[in-house]
């Protein structure tokens, strides 16, 4: 690990050091969660993944996200035949039957999705071809366009994972930017209509990852807020593709520590105590559990047969979601047993 990442020494410690979460107006956050992700003791015996449903028309499915009473789950698609037909489909939780689909309405790849409590679904989309723009699609629960933002810096720019944290009565979305400008933005969208930029994150609401832990390999991937809004981010520092650990960031962006290290780590998300991980990693792709409060591993589930590569993941309702981006031939959710209930 390369001078200037920081490792925190102890439980006590790092508890001693994540205050960040009072900077964003309240001593403590509530994150986003899904009917289901109150933290409670879940069952990792015998678990099975099993397909939800596949599409052919979309393809390269990547982020993953819940409705808050866990009925719906969002899935991002950033290929398609028609380039302009590319966006988020809005699927039954029980029997991934397509509820409706969000279009951007131009060439552009959708590659984050949040949720809030409200039911507002925030929309990271890269421009196609990549230039210096990403765009935030601001939509509600039934698939209309509320706002929407840019932001711009120089050269290529991309956009990963999105989340969502509370604190109080204020909301703040992070941003995940990859290419050259490996950053974390923060914008507060408690008024959905006019997001505007979070300056009580980082540097006037941006953190620079390279320079945040010192590694100038450093690239974030997917993030999820925990419920003290710290955030947990999948990340390459320099022994992956698209992964090879998952860094915690206090909530106010100026510490981070490396909790796990896992092959390509990819989809990230944080609930009932644990820490759900997909990995990138072709026919070999993995779904894990940890939990959140030692880092041990709980749950190791191997690829289905067929598997191309897994990317979003999300629990909801006592399973995880997953999905198998494909690339193509089309995609297809994959879904666990209950957590619950064995």
């Amino acid at each position: 690990m390369k001078k200037g990442f920081l490792f925190l020494l102890s439980s006590v410690l790092l508890l001693s050091l994540l205050t960040g979460c009072g900077a964003a107006g309240s001593s403590s956050a509530n994150t986003t969660t899904s009917a289901g992700s109150a933290k409670a003791a879940l069952n990792f015996q015998n678990v099975s993944l099993n397909q939800l449903c596949a599409t052919t028309a979309l393809s390269s499915l990547r982020p993953m996200a819940a409705s808050p009473d866990g009925a719906v789950i969002y899935g991002g698609y950033i290929k398609s035949a028609v380039p302009e037909d590319r966006g988020v489909s809005a699927m039954n939780a029980a029997d991934g039957t397509q509820k409706w689909i969000y279009h951007p309405g131009y060439d552009s790849y959708t590659k984050g999705i949040a949720v809030d409590d409200r039911g507002t679904i925030y929309v990271g989309i890269a421009h196609a071809p990549s230039e210096n723009t990403v765009s935030i699609d601001v939509v509600s629960s039934d698939g209309q366009k509320i706002s929407t933002f840019d932001i711009n810096e120089a050269g290529e720019f991309g956009v990963n994972g999105l989340t969502v944290c509370q604190y109080g009565d204020r909301y703040v979305l992070y941003i995940v930017t990859n290419y050259g400008p490996n950053r974390i933005y923060a914008y507060d969208v408690t008024d959905p209509q006019k997001p505007a930029v979070y300056t009580g994150f980082g540097t006037n609401g941006v953190v620079n990852l390279k320079t945040l832990t010192g590694n100038d390999a450093c690239e974030g991937s997917y993030i999820k807020a925990n419920a003290d809004g710290d955030l947990y981010l999948t990340a390459n520092l320099g022994n992956g593709n698209k992964g090879d650990c998952v860094l915690k960031i206090t909530a106010d962006g100026t510490k981070a520590e490396k909790v796990l290290e896992c092959a390509e780590a990819y989809g990230i998300d944080v609930a009932a105590g644990y820490i759900f991980l997909s990995t990138y990693e072709g026919a070999s792709s993995h779904v894990y559990a940890y939990r959140e409060s030692d880092y041990s591993q709980v749950m190791k589930l191997d690829a289905l047969p067929d598997s191309e590569n897994y990317a979003g993941i999300v629990y909801t309702g006592g399973k995880l979601y997953v999905s198998d981006q494909g690339y193509q031939g089309g995609a297809r959710v994959l879904v666990t047993s209950s957590l619950t209930s064995h």
